[in-house]
């Protein structure tokens, strides 16, 4: 395998490397063109993992489909950059509101406040199998002293335009049992199906329809969760009513939680 990736890249095998998740041997590849990967072997697992970023990554992939079409992915990034004025804040508001209707986990990193490193917005776990992630793409590559002419500039991108204002819009898919075989030769847009909140987040800002994807074990609701759903299904209407009666959402949570603490006070009295 690893001769076959570099005859394929150009590249030649350096040196060894720390090993991870449970492998015990590791080595980079590299290329003059600047292509690069890590191999890794041994330890719990049978398979040889090889593994890239950037650039690179696309590289790697057309290797391995070409030379090893029954490989299984493992995990795939998928980035739209966006190059216009307040890319950054314009799109934030979008994740943000996908966030509040799907219930999704937020984590936002601000830069170093002095607006240089750039900020990153996170939507959904990082233990999920889908992830995704809004920043400030030319920010963080001026903060790594990258040279301007070292950079390589996403589609549409001229001098015209100003790093500054380059956004990237990145989702992360972790795919497990078949669905690694089945995702390993699925085109780079097919990974924003593979949850229904990552179809609508890129059907609002790019106007795409990604067909739905499996990447992991089948979802199931909690016993809170289908409680709730219960709830909602059969007091919605009266709790509509209540709203209207007390002056609006906020009050009627402020009713219900007052209730249940009355009541538990109740339980607690002594006969």
């Amino acid at each position: 395998v690893l001769e076959c990736l570099c005859d394929a890249s150009g590249a030649s095998v350096g040196a060894s490397q720390r090993a991870h998740h449970g492998y015990t041997d590791a080595v980079k590849i590299e290329a003059p063109s600047g292509f690069h990967a890590v191999a890794q072997w041994g330890g719990l697992h049978e398979r040889l993992h090889v593994f890239s970023s950037g650039s690179a990554a696309h590289d790697l992939a057309q290797i391995l489909r070409r030379s090893f079409p029954a490989h299984r992915v493992t995990r795939a990034d998928v980035c739209i950059d966006f190059v216009e004025a307040g890319s950054f804040d314009r799109l934030q508001p979008v994740c943000r509101s996908i966030a509040d209707r799907h219930r999704l986990k937020v984590k936002k990193i601000d830069d170093d406040g002095q607006g240089t490193e750039g900020a990153t917005y996170y939507l959904g776990s990082p233990k999920s199998n889908v992830r995704t992630r809004l920043y400030e793409k030319g920010k963080q590559l001026l903060s790594m002293e990258r040279h301007a002419a070292d950079i390589v500039l996403p589609e549409g991108m001229t001098e015209a335009h100003s790093f500054l204002d380059w956004a990237r819009l990145e989702v992360q898919v972790r795919p497990e049992g078949e669905a690694r075989e089945q995702l390993a030769t699925a085109e780079p847009d097919a990974f924003w199906g593979a949850s229904k909140w990552t179809q609508e987040l890129v059907r609002l800002v790019l106007d795409m329809r990604i067909e739905r994807v499996k990447v992991g074990t089948i979802w199931r609701a909690s016993d809170d969760e289908r409680a709730y759903r219960f709830m909602v299904q059969q007091y919605g209407a009266m709790l509509g009513r209540l709203a209207h009666d007390l002056g609006g959402w906020d009050c009627v949570g402020r009713t219900i939680g007052h209730d249940v603490q009355e009541l538990a006070r109740r339980k607690r009295r002594p006969a």
